[in-house]
């Protein structure tokens, strides 16, 4: 099986979702969209969008988003599986027609999400708790395009995991980072966090980091055999 990854900057990449694909024997191509490489013509069984620092907004600033968000709408119609997460889900909304734009709060750091009536029947999240603690960088949302089904919220922001159809799911939080990413994180958008120190605390963040990643890998694991049969009917 073969997935392709894009990515929009380097300290963002498939992490332990990588890993997971890679333990099935699956190959993973990564394309660094940022710096200038394109996917090739070649047939993939998924394909994942990732996160970045930019919005989906910003084409002028980075060309690239408009490439992608037509090879996205591409791929919608070519029924090829596609999960995008943070800035990945963004695209795929934009794809389908939806609007995007700042979320009410800057949500960074670790918050729960809370399924809903449709996310808890939806198979990827067969017997995940109905609200459970994942990672979160972002301080965009996006509306939900015709169709859609809403899976689960937090408090700070409703769209946070989403159907867009039976084989394409956007995250807007992060359940693929391992601890070395969101470490690095850390470090790498420290400009960031410097900027919104008046409500970020980068010390509960790592605090939060030491007592909960266990738990939520575990969890995230399990999304990630979810996803699979969901998409194929059996984890392959």
């Amino acid at each position: 099986m073969n997935a392709l990854a894009l990515k929009h900057i380097s300290l963002e990449g498939p992490a332990m979702l990588g890993e997971f694909l890679k333990s099935r024997v699956w190959q993973i191509r990564e394309v660094n969209l940022d710096k200038g490489e394109l996917p090739d013509n070649g047939s993939y069984d998924l394909v994942i969008v990732l996160g970045g620092p930019m919005g989906v907004y910003e084409e002028q600033k980075y060309p690239f988003l408009k490439f992608e968000t037509d090879y996205i709408k591409d791929l919608i119609k070519k029924d090829v599986p596609i999960v995008g997460i943070c800035l990945g889900a963004q695209l795929i909304a934009k794809a389908l027609g939806a609007r995007v734009a700042r979320n009410k709060s800057v949500e960074i750091g670790w918050y729960k999400i809370f399924l809903t009536e449709e996310g808890l029947i939806d198979k990827i999240f067969h017997d995940i708790p109905e609200k459970f603690d994942v990672f979160h960088w972002h301080g965009d949302t996006f509306e939900l395009p015709e169709s859609a089904a809403l899976l689960a919220s937090s408090e700070l922001c409703k769209n946070q995991v989403v159907r867009f159809k039976n084989n394409v799911y956007g995250f807007q939080c992060h359940f693929e980072l391992d601890d070395a990413s969101i470490r690095n994180w850390m470090v790498g958008y420290e400009d960031e966090i410097n900027a919104l120190k008046t409500i970020i605390d980068p010390a509960k963040i790592l605090s939060d980091t030491n007592t909960k990643f266990n738990k939520y890998k575990l969890i995230s694991i399990k999304i990630f055999e979810n996803l699979l049969k969901a998409i194929y009917g059996k984890i392959l």
